[in-house]
């Protein structure tokens, strides 16, 4: 299984933005956390089911931010939000459903994050310091 290690560089420089992904990095490594101990599966699905809530959260909050600047590239951005949230609700429904696919997922999700954070949502951080300074 994948380490979860925060790094700086997951920062794109937008106060609201990184403070998000913080608290999703924190869920994240609670998930992990509990699965390197064994803890109950019963618990972890519990933390599983506040990240993608959280997630949801924060891919609106995300999206309120992209409207509010009229991001050019919201569409495509929100297309990979909604397919991270369908694959997330596949992954914790085969766990559900008794597929031991924990350590998949949490590998699923920080490379995901890893690239979403340093391709997209730094690209829009750079979009809302350049049109709100114009």
């Amino acid at each position: 299984m994948t380490e979860i290690i925060w790094q700086d560089w997951f920062e794109v420089g937008h106060e609201r933005i990184d403070s998000e992904h913080k608290t999703f990095f924190d869920i994240l490594k609670a998930i992990d956390f509990d699965i390197r101990h064994g803890t109950d599966k019963m618990r972890v699905l519990r933390v599983m089911n506040e990240l993608r809530l959280y997630t949801y959260f924060h891919f609106i909050s995300e999206e309120n931010l992209m409207e509010d600047c009229s991001y050019p590239d919201i569409k495509e951005h929100r297309r990979g939000h909604k397919i991270i949230l369908e694959t997330m609700d596949e992954y914790i429904a085969d766990i559900r459903s008794g597929i031991d696919r924990f350590d998949e997922l949490l590998t699923f999700l920080y490379g995901w994050f890893c690239g979403h954070t340093v391709n997209e949502d730094s690209k829009l951080s750079q979009y809302i310091k350049t049109t709100a300074t114009t």
